[in-house]
């Protein structure tokens, strides 16, 4: 704040031919909380309960049916007080303030102790329903500009309980607190005011961002999605500048998305492509993309069922301690832990698309079922590492034992039989097969078993999972990380699975089994005749044209003659 009013200050200077007095910038660039600024100054349990005005602007009670003479008097003091070279005068004019605003309180029966109130410093009291009285009472601002902070409030459980109450139409207890930095920015608009704001861009996507994109769909004007292309050097963030009206009654929404990975000589019409989306068909995802891409997806979901639907899908589980739980095999044996408890360990960077690679650790997996004391040598190795087990934030709470998982999950689904696993990111989909009942250390990956009343094959599951049109597909609904997508469970189950007789299953199993046998002797191995085959299958399950495929793989090495002579057969 200093340093803004510093720059305002130069850059008058700069301008200005003649010297003159330099303005007092205290209360037009403010510090103060924008969020919870009505908290300030009093504890919550000295103030009143604070309520929505018509135009939806949160307020102090202390500012609620304001006489008005003495906020006339208070406008009146504060300004001649900033404006004030005089000492003494301004000694005088801060204990008016302070007993006006006392006098304002006492009419409320609240009581506060206002210590050594600095006004200058605006930290320790707050004036912005003093300043911005007028606007408010004429609906709000015409403009609300901001880059709000990128802090994800997992890490100030105690605001949780405000946010929700305060905060109730986009608060899902996982949010990043920019959410309601848009929030509030609505709130502030006035009926045609507009919002402009660059935050990270992953609330387009985010599952926990649901609620937000239900509560802007009637307000979202334009986004500019810089996508790849990181703006600030300082900042690992991808971002996005969002358009947000009080009340849009335009029928669409553009999104415009960054194809570069840099800024430079940027020309709107040539590095961004644009969607432009039907707002009554917002929901609380959004699905960015042309008509021709959209008409693809929604022949692909017709009909057919999804992932979820035929399979259970479990995140990785967590130790807490990665580096005391995890050994090689080398250790292992030679240490003779006691192999009922040891389990195969893989990472997400160990899968491949079809197979994983193995890097020789083993993991010594304990949940709540597990009584150590029947594994005295796995017992010995982890009670050396009793301080640091017991450290764990759980553990120390005494809310499960020393020696287990923090998070040990299910573990029937990573002992079954034969599974697909995924890593949580990736550019692309890689999706391996497992019938090694690998564990896994670190909820990086993610486990799908197949449920046997479906009728489907765990290979044939594999085959499209890896297809280029799953891949495709999984772009638009796989939450954005820069240039990876997150394969989070609720994603993953929105995968359309079409209703493949056992006969339609057999060609793709036939070239899956070719692959892994291939891939086995070597992952580097080339497939991509076999995967190519598969996509042919892939794409005649799904009814795709061969200009849909085009759309969806531009560069497809299937000509149409051979597709088209295909589908007749």
């Amino acid at each position: 704040v200093d340093i803004a009013r510093l720059r305002f200050w130069l850059s008058l200077i700069v301008d200005e031919e003649t010297p003159r007095f330099l303005p007092n910038l205290d209360f037009k660039i403010m510090q103060g909380n924008s969020l919870l600024e009505q908290y300030k100054g009093a504890d919550l349990s000295k103030m009143t309960e604070l309520k929505a005005e018509k135009h939806g602007i949160f307020q102090t009670s202390m500012f609620d049916d304001m006489l008005d003479v003495l906020r006339l008097d208070l406008r009146t003091k504060l300004d001649e007080y900033y404006n004030c070279s005089d000492h003494q005068r301004k000694e005088r004019l801060k204990q008016e303030i302070i007993e006006n605003v006392k006098q304002q309180l006492r009419e409320q029966s609240i009581k506060v102790d206002f210590g050594d109130l600095d006004l200058s410093a605006n930290d320790q009291f707050t004036l912005w329903h003093t300043w911005f009285y007028d606007v408010f009472s004429k609906g709000g601002f015409d403009i609300v500009i901001g880059n709000p902070p990128y802090v994800n409030i997992s890490s100030m459980p105690e605001m949780h309980e405000i946010f929700k109450k305060y905060y109730s139409e986009i608060h899902t207890g996982y949010n990043d607190l920019m959410y309601y930095f848009l929030c509030l920015g609505i709130r502030l608009l006035s009926l045609d005011g507009i919002m402009v704001f660059i935050t990270s861009n992953y609330y387009l996507g985010n599952d926990y961002a649901k609620k937000l994109r239900l509560f802007l769909n009637d307000k979202i004007d334009k986004v500019i999605n810089f996508h790849n292309a990181k703006i600030f050097e300082s900042a690992n963030i991808h971002t996005a500048i969002s358009f947000v009206k009080r009340e849009n009654v335009s029928q669409t929404v553009l999104f415009f998305t960054y194809k570069k990975n840099t800024l430079e000589n940027v020309v709107l019409n040539e590095d961004y492509t644009l969607s432009t989306l039907e707002r009554k068909g917002l929901s609380d995802a959004w699905l960015i993309a042309d008509s021709n891409i959209v008409a693809i997806i929604e022949k692909m979901k017709a009909g057919n069922i999804f992932l979820g639907d035929i399979s259970e899908i479990e995140q990785g589980s967590k130790s807490g301690k990665n580096k005391i739980f995890t050994v090689s095999k080398k250790y292992a044996a030679e240490h003779q832990f006691e192999t009922s408890i040891v389990r195969k360990n893989v990472k997400n960077s160990d899968i491949h698309k079809y197979t994983y690679s193995d890097r020789g650790n083993v993991l010594l997996y304990t949940d709540n079922n597990t009584i150590i004391e029947k594994y005295p040598k796995v017992y010995e190795y982890l009670f050396q590492h009793y301080d640091d087990l017991v450290c764990r934030n759980e553990v120390s709470q005494g809310l499960y034992p020393w020696y287990r998982f923090d998070r040990p999950r299910k573990k029937e689904i990573f002992d079954a039989v034969e599974k697909i696993i995924v890593p949580y990111r990736a550019e692309h989909n890689r999706f391996a097969y497992d019938n090694q009942q690998c564990f896994n250390d670190g909820g990086d990956i993610r486990a799908i078993v197949i449920k046997k009343e479906s009728n489907f094959s765990i290979l044939f599951i594999l085959g499209l999972l890896n297809s280029t049109l799953i891949d495709w597909y999984f772009s638009f609904i796989g939450k954005p990380k820069g240039k990876v997508r997150e394969y989070f469970n609720r994603p993953l189950s929105e995968i359309p699975i079409p209703r493949a007789t056992n006969k339609q299953q057999e060609p793709i199993i036939f070239q899956i089994n070719s692959i892994l046998s291939v891939k086995n002797e070597n992952q580097r191995n080339d497939t991509s005749n076999m995967e190519n085959e598969i996509d042919i299958l892939v794409y005649h399950l799904y009814g795709l044209t061969y200009d849909e495929i085009l759309i969806v793989d531009p560069e497809t090495p299937i000509t149409r003659e051979e597709y088209e002579k295909r589908s007749n057969l």
